[in-house]
């Protein structure tokens, strides 16, 4: 069984077949805010801004929530 097959329920968007992931814009202010409340703890620091590790990501939404700048989005991906 895949190693991420546990997480694809909740990152496939059923309703059109996509891919659905956070990502941090090169907006980051780095001020970790994202991190410090993330639940999964997928959210790490990458030289000045942060990533969201997408293994770990439930796509609870909280970095989204919680970011000074909006700087979390949500974006699509095809499904390969």
């Amino acid at each position: 069984m895949c190693a991420i097959s546990h997480l694809l329920p909740s990152l496939l968007n059923h309703s059109n077949g996509e891919l659905m992931a956070y990502e941090i814009t090169e907006d980051c202010i780095s001020c970790g805010m994202c991190a410090d409340e993330c639940p999964s703890d997928a959210i790490k620091q990458d030289g000045i801004l942060y990533r969201i590790d997408q293994e770990l990501c439930t796509e609870c939404g909280t970095c989204e929530e919680t970011c000074p700048r909006k700087t979390v989005v949500k974006t699509e991906r095809e499904a390969s």
